[in-house]
């Protein structure tokens, strides 16, 4: 059958010197695979090409068929326009990074409209922000809302160390353990997820904070590991 939707790109790969394999997360059918033809070359196919960027949101006319992992796309166009994110470094920057993140944490093959919203308002803010410095550290948080393990409790003096594997504020051990957040390390974490408003970062703890949550995914999201993108966040902050 052919249906129309709105997408979220996450990742595109080679697949002809003319095609790509596409990752998006689209808003009827979930996360979904498209080969799409004729936007790899020169001329007018770049145009095409640069409409797939990392995070696009597009108008699709789409072919699904039931039990196919690889379907294509009849026709698409942008649905939303950037104003900033292809010309600001950082933004550009913070998309590769959240675009990769996405692609190693979402897999639902189902349609989440309650998802999908959120990734589409989230990428529209990310475009109209003035300070997007912080934007990354509050996208992981709300993002794990929807993945499923969001934080038990919070910080407090009875509970003031936090367990990244079982996801809770704990009382204090007498010994840091592994996987264990203690101190203001501790206290940001809850901050972020559950005070935010009231958070001021510097360099040293924003970069203490990524590393707690990017921790926190890995160790409850099986196919998260190194991102390859983090390098570029680290050096954009630094």
């Amino acid at each position: 059958m052919q249906a129309k939707t709105e997408g979220i790109v996450f990742r595109t790969v080679k697949y002809s010197e003319t095609s790509v394999i596409a990752g998006i997360y689209t808003e009827q059918f979930g996360l979904q695979s498209y080969i799409i033809n004729g936007v790899r070359g020169k001329g007018k196919s770049n145009s095409k090409s640069s409409a797939l960027a990392p995070l696009s949101v597009l108008n699709m006319e789409v072919y699904k068929k039931e039990n196919k992992n690889i379907n294509r796309i009849k026709s698409f166009e942008p649905a939303v326009v950037f104003k900033q994110i292809p010309f600001d470094v950082v933004k550009s920057s913070l998309v590769l990074f959240l675009a990769e993140v996405l692609n190693r944490s979402v897999v639902e093959e189902e349609c989440n409209e309650q998802l999908y919203q959120f990734l589409r308002h989230s990428i529209i803010e990310l475009d109209a922000t003035s300070n997007p410095s912080d934007f990354h550290l509050h996208f992981l948080a709300r993002l794990t809302n929807f993945l499923g393990f969001t934080p038990h409790g919070n910080y407090s003096e009875e509970t003031p160390e936090f367990n990244l594997a079982d996801g809770s504020f704990v009382k204090s051990v007498s010994v840091l353990q592994p996987n264990f957040l203690n101190g203001e390390k501790a206290k940001l974490f809850s901050d972020l997820f559950f005070n935010n408003a009231e958070m001021q970062l510097n360099k040293k703890s924003r970069k203490e904070l990524l590393s707690a949550l990017l921790e926190y995914y890995r160790l409850h999201v099986s196919s998260f590991n190194i991102l390859k993108s983090l390098e570029v966040i680290e050096q954009v902050f630094a």
